[in-house]
């Protein structure tokens, strides 16, 4: 993920390209995340082959979080886009909280969770600052920690 818009799956072993997952350039990435998703979310079908090095990348989910607000959802073995919701900000950081639920830190102050299965609205978003979030990790399914750079909170979530 970078400043270019564009995300790349990279062989590592060979050091070249193997797929580009999001070719729409434009808006730099700010933050991305990759889980195994449940299997009641929708991953689209992949249409083209896969290489023979390409590993593990089916049942995976790739989260984005852009500059412009905006935050997707991919199916990283299908390379199709499963979501995109607009947030209230930039989007400085996401982390997935389990197989079903993600967390985007935004550059506002504002925290918001995602229920992946609906994918159309937040599930909660939380305010505890002005200051942007500039990181948000995953301490257990229902705790997240958001930081500041100066403040850090640890919240429980209860849905």
């Amino acid at each position: 993920c970078g400043g270019d818009g564009f995300v790349k799956l990279w062989d590592v072993g060979e050091s070249k390209l193997i797929s580009n997952i999001i070719t729409t350039a434009g808006c730099p990435i700010n933050a991305c995340a990759i889980q195994v998703t449940s299997e009641s979310i929708s991953l689209g079908e992949r249409e083209s082959q896969m290489s023979d090095r390409e590993v593990n990348t089916d049942g995976k989910m790739l989260i984005v979080g852009r500059e412009d607000g905006v935050l997707e959802g991919y199916g990283l073995h299908s390379r199709k886009q499963v979501f995109h919701h607009k947030m209230s900000d930039s989007v400085n950081s996401c982390v997935f909280l389990s197989d079903i639920l993600c967390v985007v830190g935004c550059c506002d102050g504002s925290v918001g969770i995602m229920d992946l299965r609906k994918m159309s609205d937040l599930v909660s978003t939380i305010r505890r600052s002005k200051s942007p979030i500039l990181s948000v990790i995953r301490k257990d399914q229902n705790t997240f920690i958001a930081s500041t750079g100066i403040y850090i909170s640890i919240l429980l979530l209860k849905l």
